[in-house]
């Protein structure tokens, strides 16, 4: 099942809820696990798998014994990127139905990469978090670093310097060393892993730890930490899966959006985050430019901040229009779902008191709903 339609159906039925008017009775839905049918493919060829396996000795045993194996560590990676500042972390929240498991404040969080794992088979024993600090290295490699991604930043996206990323390379280099002293260089190349997740520990470790009143170990380690991967022993997803978060595009601070960049290659799905309010600007369209050239077609996305608009039933059809318009211009061959939702309005009805679901999300949500 499309994730995104998911959140569709769960916004839409929090609404439901939410609404003023009584409903006729409606027969129970059971949710349908995001991937289920795909877990059950997998599930049908190691079957099939382990009967070849159990067969006489034949020519194509160790053949069937790698794809076994391969099979054991399968997992779909879908990567939630975008602008900063366009809800990616809020959307993950909702998707995963964990409301305020990200940090989601105005300022971009991390650079950081993190990844959210579920039901991974090969998730290391009594490990919740494990955060994994920039090698030596890493910074010069930002930099200096070719390749194709290079080559289709330099060639796509308006305004790119190396100049300029060597510089803010250079300040995050200075700002690690200032907050860290002589401990940086133990940290680098180095993990930190924790039984437990905790807001605690991830504001210590991928929040942006700007400064202000008891902020004193908030973000101490963010400049140096290279990925962040959260394991989960359950959720709605019914395929082991891995939910990227990056750190966003069109930043003025170019690491971050360097970073995004050389994380686009590794997954195998790509939900594109937009705003009601600036869909598909001239950065989203170099970001989608730059997926065409790296031939990934699985993509999907998202419009998010429905509620920020005035009137939701008569603003969405145009929106989504000119998106439509947009995407057929960019991948003529290619049909790209697109939804509209909020996030805010996912948190809200699962987090929310039933007055402030009645106060914020019953008008609009309903309005939307019968779109």
């Amino acid at each position: 099942m499309n994730p995104l339609h998911s959140f569709r159906v769960r916004q839409s039925l929090s609404s439901a809820t939410a609404a003023a008017e009584p409903e006729p009775p409606a027969r129970s839905l059971t949710p349908r696990l995001i991937g289920g049918e795909l877990e059950a493919l997998r599930r049908e060829l190691v079957a099939c798998g382990r009967e070849l396996q159990s067969a006489p000795p034949f020519r194509g045993g160790s053949f069937v014994d790698d794809t076994l194996r391969l099979l054991a560590r399968l997992t779909c990676r879908i990567a939630i990127i975008g602008q900063v500042k366009a809800g990616k972390s809020s959307f993950i929240n909702g998707l995963v139905r964990r409301p305020g498991l990200l940090p989601t404040d105005v300022n971009p969080w991390t650079t950081a990469v993190t990844h959210l794992h579920f039901g991974r088979s090969d998730a290391p024993a009594n490990v919740a978090a494990q955060f994994t600090f920039f090698e030596p290295n890493e910074w010069e490699r930002l930099a200096h670093g070719g390749g194709h991604i290079r080559e289709l930043t330099q060639r796509l996206v308006p305004g790119f310097e190396v100049e300029l990323l060597q510089k803010h390379l250079d300040a995050m280099r200075r700002r690690s060393e200032q907050r860290l002293g002589s401990t940086l260089g133990q940290l680098l190349g180095k993990k930190h892993a924790f039984p437990s997740l905790s807001i605690d520990v991830l504001e210590r470790y991928v929040c942006s730890g700007l400064p202000g009143a008891g902020t004193e170990h908030k973000g101490i380690y963010s400049d140096v930490v290279k990925t962040a991967d959260l394991y989960f022993s359950s959720s709605d997803f019914g395929f082991p899966t891995t939910i990227i978060d990056t750190p966003g595009t069109n930043d003025p601070f170019l690491v971050r959006d360097e970073i995004t960049r050389r994380t686009l290659e590794s997954a195998d799905v790509y939900i594109v985050m937009l705003t009601a309010r600036q869909a598909l600007s001239s950065a989203d369209v170099a970001l989608l430019r730059i997926l065409r050239g790296l031939h990934k077609e699985r993509i999907a996305v998202f419009i998010n901040r429905i509620d920020e608009l005035g009137d939701v039933a008569r603003d969405i059809a145009p929106i989504m229009q000119h998106v439509r318009d947009g995407l057929r211009r960019e991948f003529p061959t290619s049909e790209i779902p697109i939804v509209a939702g909020s996030a805010f309005w996912a948190e809200m009805a699962m987090s929310g008191s039933e007055a402030d679901i009645d106060r914020v999300l019953s008008p609009k949500v309903k309005a939307y709903a019968q779109y």
